[in-house]
Parts: structure tokens; sequence; C-alpha cells
């Protein structure tokens, strides 16, 4: 049976969920990404049906 999470609220949330090992992991990404591309807003847009267009998304 199948029990209902609540859906994280942020990228820091998100990475919690995850076990310690995968956090790790997923830290080192984040901190890539940011050197790569320091103005990129990190965010969740997995509930977002649809994207302004004006508006450009790195998706992992």
């Amino acid at each position: 049976m199948k029990t209902k999470q609540k859906a994280p609220k942020n990228i820091d949330e998100y990475i919690a969920g995850f076990p310690d090992d995968v956090q790790e992991i997923l830290e080192k990404i984040r901190s890539t990404i940011r050197k790569a591309a320091p103005k990129l807003s990190l965010t969740d847009r997995r509930s977002t049906a649809s994207t302004p267009a004006d508006q450009k998304y790195v998706r992992l």
C-alpha cells in the first residue's frame, strides 16, 4: 500500500529525502551547476504543466 508523501517545498527538502550517499552526489551536482551558471535559479518544475516562453530551464 502506497502512502501519500508531501511534495518537497524546495530543492533542499528534495535532496534531504534521499539517503546520505545520494545526498552527497546531488550536492556535488548542485555545486557544479552553480559554478558553471551562477545566475541560474534552481527550482523544482515537476508540478508545472507549462513554462513561460520567455524563460529557459535546465532540466536534470
